[in-house]
């Protein structure tokens, strides 16, 4: 047991490190624009690598309708999954180059945002 929780958290560090790492290629700085109704984020890829997903981290209680998330260079959104009350995880494959926009109405801000390769 002592060894399964030591490769545990070996793993977990190893993962921390390479996601610190790739920097902005993996957690994107996104570009927003106000709405009337909300606000649109765009998410670019820029890893040089396709992505099949976005998880993204409200600051309060929000949800994700599919209809809101538009994918530019990359296959259409294929599901919004809600991980929990403030996260939720977008399934796509993004190509490099390619940008994820997400609308989240008034009221509802992404506090951070992690591509997953």
């Amino acid at each position: 047991m002592r060894k399964v929780c030591g490769l545990a958290v070996l793993a977990l560090a190893v993962t921390g490190i390479a996601i610190l790492a790739m920097g902005e290629d993996v957690i994107p700085t996104p570009r927003t624009y106000q709405t009337a109704d909300g606000v649109v984020y765009l998410y670019d890829n820029n890893a040089g690598m396709s992505q099949s997903g976005l998880v993204v981290i409200f600051t309060d209680t929000a949800t994700i309708d599919i209809q809101n998330v538009t994918a530019f260079g990359g296959t259409a959104v294929t599901s919004v999954v809600q991980l929990g009350s403030r996260t939720a995880r977008i399934d796509v494959s993004l190509v490099p180059g390619g940008t994820l926009q997400i609308f989240v109405p008034t009221g509802v801000t992404i506090a951070w945002a992690l591509f997953i390769p």
